[in-house]
Parts: structure tokens; sequence; C-alpha cells
């Protein structure tokens, strides 16, 4: 049976979860954010998320999907896989975030790199 304190407990438990997920969202990182690009988890690209507008097409013996990078986001926006998960994920633009299209053993995610001084 749950208890009046249980729920109170929880609640305060999601909601000091939460505030710490959005504090650590809005922290900036002083580094460069790059968009990396795996095939068979073998590293085939990393360009600069910031720049220019970069359309880069993706062949793998699995098939091939078009990549675009511009305004410091990035988002598949054409595959010839059946699933077109990769589409659907929509954009990415934080360290961390991915796009994975399964099909093509394809990985396309925003890592970040600081210079060391």
């Amino acid at each position: 049976m749950i208890r009046k304190t249980d729920i109170i407990i929880i609640s305060i438990i999601i909601v000091v979860s939460l505030l710490f997920s959005f504090i650590l969202y809005l922290i900036p990182f002083e580094g460069e954010y790059f968009v990396t690009v795996y095939i068979d988890g073998d590293l085939v690209e990393r360009l600069p998320l910031e720049g220019d507008y970069q359309q880069i097409d993706i062949e793998t013996q699995y098939g091939t999907n078009l990549l675009i990078i511009s305004e410091g986001n990035a988002f598949i926006y054409q595959s010839n896989c059946n699933t077109k998960s990769c589409i659907s994920r929509g954009i990415i633009n934080r360290p961390g975030a991915m796009i994975i299209c399964a099909p093509h053993n394809l990985v396309v995610k925003i890592e970040s790199f600081k210079e060391e001084k």
C-alpha cells in the first residue's frame, strides 16, 4: 500500500532529478562541438558543428544517407533504409546526442573537444 509520505518522497526525487538535468543542460561548454560519423564502429568523419551549411553524402556497403549540418544542428535528411528511423530522430545539437541508422551500421554523434593550453 502506498502512503502519502511515499508519494511525497518520490515527487521530491523526481523534481530534484529534473532540476539537476536542467542545470547540466544549461551549463555552457568551453570547447568545440564536432559531428562524428561512425560506420561499423570506425570513425570515418569528424566535422565542426558550427560553420557554413554542409551536405555530406555518407555511402556505406549497406546504403546511403544524406547528413546536413547547418546553424549548429545536424540531421539526416535522406536515407534509403527501410525503417527511416534515422530521419525521424530529428535534429541533434548537444554533446552525446546521436542518430543511429541500424540497417546501415551508421552512428552520427555530437562530441565535444576542448583544446588543452
